[in-house]
């Protein structure tokens, strides 16, 4: 359904990208910049889009073979300031399972104790 979507765009991407160039061409010039343009690449966004379970997937499966999750995220395009948080995140949970497991294991050795007085 997706697909004579994609070619659509891809053919008005062909199709304007020329004058887009020499659009941005003779706004340089107008600037004092000479700059011809077939020197000028048009940027556009990708036309295909990837639903987010799609992603998860391949995600999932590109851990499970032993890529490291940063290294993941980087090939998706994560910038380095959402790796940082990420990783801050992920700190900031591995403290708080830590701290549960801490508590939980405190709770069950009270409770242990209160048994034993009791006996």
């Amino acid at each position: 359904m997706e697909a004579p979507l994609v070619k659509k765009c891809e053919k008005y991407i062909e199709l304007w990208s020329v004058s887009w160039a020499e659009v941005a061409s003779f706004i340089l010039k107008l600037n004092g910049h000479e700059v011809i343009s077939s020197d000028i690449e048009v940027g556009y966004d990708d036309p295909y889009t990837i639903q987010p379970s799609t992603v998860a997937d391949i995600r999932k499966k590109s851990i499970e073979a032993g890529i490291p999750l940063l290294t993941a995220l980087k090939g998706e395009g994560w910038t380095d300031e959402q790796l940082q948080g990420i990783t801050e995140d992920i700190a900031a949970a591995s403290d708080l399972k830590a701290q549960t497991e801490l508590s939980a294991a405190q709770a069950m050795q009270q409770a242990m104790r209160a048994a034993n007085e009791s006996l």
